[in-house]
């Protein structure tokens, strides 16, 4: 058991280390150039465990900071994607107009009737 948790404590560094090396680029509530490991995590990592135990306060402050990382990446992630897709609607909408389609209505998906699926009985 001791194994898995010096290995999940390893990834983690390791993932910390390199995002050392990504700065943010200008975003609302970032500053340009902050860095990513300074964003996901905001403490130290904790220490290596002993030799031959670790305690449950260990597990735990493992656990939060692997959490910490996985839910700033998230919404790292979406907020990201977020910038993507309205950079998207506005390069759209510029293309459309410079076609002279400014006025055009938005194009929405009609729903398709539900089909039921076919079943088939093999003898």
């Amino acid at each position: 058991m001791l194994f898995v948790f010096r290995e999940a404590r390893s990834a983690l560094r390791k993932l910390l280390r390199e995002a050392r090396e990504i700065d943010l680029p200008a975003m609302k509530h970032f500053e340009e150039g902050e860095r990513l490991a300074d964003f996901l995590l905001d403490e130290d990592l904790l220490r290596e465990p002993g030799e031959t135990r670790i305690t449950s306060k260990w597990v735990g402050k493992l656990f939060r900071q692997i959490e910490q990382v996985q839910r700033k990446s998230g919404r790292l992630y979406f907020k990201s994607l977020g910038g993507m897709l309205a950079n998207q609607e506005t390069a759209a909408s510029q293309f459309l107009a410079m076609r002279g389609f400014a006025n055009a209505a938005p194009v929405v998906a009609e729903a398709l009737p539900a089909v039921e699926p076919e079943v088939v009985v093999l003898d």
